[in-house]
């Protein structure tokens, strides 16, 4: 019998969260199971907010139906999130070719699940305000069948947090059909540094997307306070990306102008986009890691959380989503509420006047990782759902 999955799924050098955990899930499977999972070539990008995208999708699956590609594959495997508007189209087209075929799809942004799934209707406006329409749309009950015909046909449901779980049984009514799987990390795991073998700057580090609610101006008036009491060998790095939207330029540029005035501005360092082959690098240079986000739109695991974890840094993160199912106060991580300034602080000081601590902390997340995250277990697991689906 066939053991080959068609995956549908962003993929590198696709730069995002779910193409890096696809590449850690695709390599995890192939090494654990004896399965298989064939990429969809999708073009390394996601749709663009037009009804003429949805046709490319819609001739896509036909030409694979046409080349026997379907009859070739046992079960459809599909990872989809707030952007992943190709995976969702085109697994919804390809349900109507082949209605018989299983299909597991996992849903890395409840409650948005899919949404917005409606944007092409926006026809090609990047409009803020047109998106924030389509979202509310999403949920009037067209675009909850539009999304209840993708979610609502798949044999198997994955979610990567229990939070999540919970958010998503609202549209997935058989509770059966809805599993939680650990969220597998990219990267490669360092070696500790004796404490304080190395003389030099103790080096927080925050990587991720540029954007309004993830608190990146919290963390610069954090950093300035912990710079003004004393912690002088402190240097904070900021790294990661922005989209090209006018929010986001604005929201990027008062950060920037933030950090120019900012009296502790020689203690930071703006790295900006950190290509893929330099990620390990970046994280193994680091002491502790930093996810001040004041808010989240859905309980998804943070991905790069996760790499850092992986990477054996001691974290410091805001209770937001899913966040407190991975750093468990003073065991894994420290947790603070989020947007509290002070708390902040007073998190930050404590790693930094306490190497003891960062280095358990950071051992203990890595431990954590290695256990619950294991990518055999992960393997195992997810081999049983396939094995229950492609039952005859």
């Amino acid at each position: 019998m066939s053991r080959s999955v068609l995956y549908l799924t962003p993929y590198p050098p696709t730069r995002n969260g779910i193409a890096d955990y696809a590449l850690a899930y695709r390599s995890a499977i192939e090494t654990h199971t004896d399965w298989r999972l064939a990429v969809a070539a999708l073009g390394h990008r996601t749709l663009g907010n037009s009804p003429r995208a949805v046709l490319t999708a819609r001739r896509r699956v036909r030409e694979w139906k046409r080349h026997g590609l379907l009859r070739e594959v046992v079960l459809v495997h599909a990872e989809i999130g707030i952007k992943q508007h190709d995976e969702f189209w085109t697994l919804f087209f390809l349900l109507r070719q082949r209605p018989g075929v299983p299909c597991c799809v996992t849903v890395h942004d409840p409650p948005l699940v899919i949404a917005p799934a409606l944007y092409p209707l926006a026809c090609g406006a990047r409009w803020a305000v047109v998106r924030r329409a389509l979202r509310v749309f999403d949920y009037t009950p067209l675009g909850r069948s539009v999304v209840r015909s993708v979610v609502g046909r798949a044999a198997c449901v994955v979610v990567l947090s229990n939070a999540g779980r919970k958010t998503l049984s609202r549209l997935v009514c058989d509770p059966e059909r809805l599993r939680t799987l650990p969220h597998l990390p990219l990267g490669r795991p360092r070696l500790r540094r004796a404490e304080g073998a190395a003389d030099r700057p103790l080096k927080v580090l925050f990587l991720g997307f540029w954007a309004p609610g993830k608190g990146l101006e919290v963390l610069l008036e954090a950093a300035a306070r912990v710079l003004s009491r004393g912690a002088a060998g402190v240097r904070f790095l900021f790294a990661g990306g922005a989209d090209d939207s006018a929010t986001n330029r604005r929201y990027v540029e008062s950060v920037r102008e933030t950090i120019r005035r900012s009296p502790g501005s020689g203690s930071f360092e703006v790295m900006g986009y950190v290509a893929a082959e330099d990620l390990d690098r970046t994280f193994a240079d680091a002491d502790v890691f930093v996810v001040p986000s004041i808010r989240t739109a859905c309980v998804s695991t943070s991905g790069v959380l996760s790499r850092a974890m992986a990477a054996g840094l001691a974290v410091v993160a805001s209770d937001v989503g899913a966040v407190r199912e991975e750093i468990h106060h003073l065991k894994t991580g420290l947790l603070v509420p989020p947007g509290d300034v002070g708390a902040l602080t007073e998190a930050l000081l404590l790693l930094a006047r306490d190497p003891s601590l960062r280095q358990r902390l950071g051992r203990e997340a890595q431990s954590h990782l290695e256990i619950e995250h294991d990518g055999a277990r992960v393997a195992q697991a997810t081999a049983q759902i396939y094995e229950a689906l492609a039952k005859p």
